[in-house]
């Protein structure tokens, strides 16, 4: 890392520093600045800094800098011997004089830095008024224009402070100074206004003349008041005479954002940052004001502009939804109907190939899932339903779907047992649900053949339930935890046997911050790795009525001896063709397909049928709005309407369940026994029909 030249003039510019003995109390004259500065410039930090031999010190930091740093890693050092110059670093990481700087590498991670000498005394460069960001961003030619406006205000601070510390000064130096300060106030980019302690206009320099369109001699004597909104303006001297009295500030020494009255009775937004100061032993108060206009136009515009970017990557994700799983959805059908057709049965080497091909199939649905989530996470689009919620009845269901993968590999699942009942938590049911599945499942992927995976949950005295599971597989290598929660990394399974996406703990993470949580984990290398979290408590769950289902193959079906006829809308061949062998496992059954809504609704007015499957997203008319108007035909009014959508959504899966017009709602890969279920009732007489609902909701 190359030194900072030193100054010409190294000695002198020193003596000028110790000059400047400022004490933590003197912070206070600079802070309204720096707030203003970094507001103005929409940076996380801004600083104004003295650099002596050895360290550069912050004064009144804006942003995580602390108290300052070693000279020998100052970015301010560089500009010192140039003092009539501007440095600005758009991006450290090119720049060779920083790309190993630990203020790089390291906290604060400073990828931009912009900052303009300041020199109390002429050609004297003390330190500097700087601006940083972590991002690398261009500084434009009015940005530099604005930069050194706030320098010349910076410095004269710095001269006002010498003034007053220094009164061994002869009058001729103080009006020389005053003539100083009046220069930069009146050449100023940033409105200055000076009140007297009873809130009358002292001085009122050019930019505020053109902020509030006043010019200076109608205003000088008058209260400050008349520059404000009427909601503030009665409410400002009783605030004087308050903060004289108690001591308690609203505003004075910080920033605020406020309006200002013009005027033409017009307002506009404007950043007010106010700082005391003393004359005479009286107190008085200097405003800076910027106008925001110009800024919350431009915050608009980006709002607007990040409301359609996400806009259109939700109308991707749904888009890509659809795309992925309409082929699976035959790949998964097919490879269902052959491993189950009983009349036709697959010799054991073609059966065990199926087996291959729909495991596979799922896996790729999970991947697709995962990808979705991760999507709709970073872009802050993941939805919750946070509602009271029964741990016992949600780890008996996970545990029914993990028991077969732990016992192709003999692991033992020890689960706490289900009484005395667990206090209900604050959580999102279906997202609790898929948080401890892939922990379970992890749990076995990644332990031992014969191992163990045990599970804790446990009240905790600060009103908390505690998650624990634990495998007994080898560990996470200590060289690998840095990626353990990174998109995609597999810690070193890549290549190996074990499934998986590499994205499955970093939604696991983020679905238990979305419901009050963090998780966490403990692994020792040889022995295993336990992750954790707790949620809060909260009253009771209600528990929901247990529905008990049996279990049938896909060609055990209800007898019957009438002919029943489906409509099929969908514009996709060969989930057609599917549909066509699903329904050939029922007797009785009269197939129509239709390839788009308008065929369909033409043909159930010509011959109303005895139930509609619906695809929602179809050429032209959407299903959603031929279902509606089927619902408003009093020849279909009462036909049942089975919806199928391949966005997987779970938005588009709410509006699906919450959609009056359908009496049930499948996504796309269908599970056919599921969907089987739900059909046949709907097939019955109508007297005798049980709920669809009750297979599917």
């Amino acid at each position: 890392m190359p030194s900072a030249p030193l100054p010409e003039n190294e000695q002198a510019r020193l003596e000028a520093v110790h000059r400047l003995p400022l004490e933590t109390s003197d912070h206070d004259l600079f802070r309204p600045l720096t707030r203003l500065v970094a507001r103005h410039f929409d940076v996380p930090m801004a600083t104004v800094t003295l650099v002596d031999e050895q360290c550069q010190c912050f004064i009144a930091p804006q942003g995580p800098l602390g108290a300052g740093t070693e000279r020998s890693i100052s970015f301010c050092a560089h500009a010192l011997a140039r003092p009539d110059e501007l440095l600005i670093i758009e991006d450290a990481t090119a720049d060779p004089r920083f790309t190993d700087n630990p203020l790089v590498l390291d906290e604060p991670g400073i990828r931009f830095y912009a900052g303009i000498p300041l020199t109390p005394e002429p050609g004297l460069a003390v330190g500097n008024l700087c601006i940083i960001d972590t991002q690398p961003r261009r500084f434009r030619s009015e940005e530099a224009t604005d930069l050194r406006e706030f320098g010349e205000i910076a410095t004269s601070l710095l001269r006002e402070y010498l003034a007053r510390r220094d009164l061994g000064h002869s009058r001729s130096a103080l009006d020389a100074q005053g003539q100083r300060l009046a220069a930069v106030l009146e050449t100023a980019a940033a409105g200055i206004i000076q009140i007297d302690h009873t809130g009358h206009i002292e001085q009122f320099n050019s930019a505020a003349e053109r902020l509030f369109d006043y010019p200076a001699d109608q205003v000088l004597g008058h209260n400050v008041s008349m520059l404000m909104p009427s909601r503030w303006a009665h409410e400002h001297d009783d605030y004087l005479r308050h903060y004289r009295e108690t001591g308690q500030a609203r505003v004075i020494g910080s920033g605020r954002e406020v309006e200002g009255l013009r005027r033409d009775g017009s307002t506009f937004p404007m950043q007010l940052a106010v700082s005391e100061v003393r004359i005479e032993e009286q107190p008085h108060y200097i405003g800076i004001v910027t106008d925001l206009t110009d800024l919350r136009e431009s915050q608009r515009r980006e709002l607007a502009e990040a409301e359609r970017a996400n806009r259109a990557k939700s109308e991707f994700l749904s888009n890509m939804s659809h795309e992925l799983r309409t082929p699976l959805n035959s790949i998964l059908g097919f490879s269902q109907l052959m491993r189950a057709d009983r009349a036709h049965p697959l010799p054991e080497r073609q059966q065990r190939q199926v087996e291959h091909i729909e495991r596979s199939g799922h896996h790729l649905l999970a991947l697709i899932n995962d990808i979705l989530d991760l999507s709709r996470i970073e872009a802050g689009q993941i939805a919750l339903s946070l509602e009271p919620t029964d741990p016992a009845m949600t780890l008996a269901e996970c545990r029914g779907m993990i028991e077969g993968a732990a016992s192709e590999r003999g692991i033992q699942l020890d689960f706490p047992p289900p009484e005395p009942a667990l206090p209900a938590v604050q959580a999102d049911r279906t997202r609790l649900k898929q948080v401890l599945l892939n922990l379970f499942s992890n749990a076995i992927k990644y332990n031992r053949d014969e191992g163990i995976v045990r599970v804790h949950v446990t009240p905790m005295p600060d009103g908390r339930v505690e998650f624990r599971v634990r495998d007994t597989g080898l560990g996470i290598p200590e060289d690998r935890r840095a990626e353990l929660f990174r998109p995609f990394s597999r810690l070193g399974h890549e290549t190996g046997a074990i499934q998986g996406s590499g994205i499955g703990l970093v939604i696991t993470r983020e679905l238990v911050r979305h419901m009050g949580g963090e998780l966490e984990y403990r692994s020792q290398e040889g022995e295993g790795t336990e992750f954790f979290f707790t949620l809060p408590m909260t009253s009771a769950a209600e528990r929901p009525a247990t529905q008990e289902h049996t279990t049938r193959s896909l060609d055990d079906a209800p007898r019957t001896d009438l002919c029943r006829r489906v409509l099929y809308v969908e514009d996709n061949p060969a989930n057609v063709s599917l549909m066509q062998e699903i329904l050939a496992l029922r007797d009785g059954i009269e197939l129509q397909t239709a390839g788009s809504a308008e065929e369909g609704l033409m043909l159930a007015r010509e011959n109303p049928p005895d139930l509609v499957i619906m695809d929602i997203h179809l050429p032209g008319m959407s299903g959603t709005a031929a279902a509606r108007l089927l619902r408003a035909r009093p020849e279909t009014r009462e036909v049942p309407i089975i919806a199928l959508s391949a966005d997987a959504t779970r938005e588009a899966v709410d509006d699906g369940n919450q959609n009056p017009d359908f009496v049930t709602y499948f996504t796309k890969p269908l599970d056919i026994a599921r969907f089987l279920a739900a059909l046949d009732p709907l097939l019955e007489p109508r007297a005798d029909r049980t709920d669809a609902d009750d297979y599917t909701r």
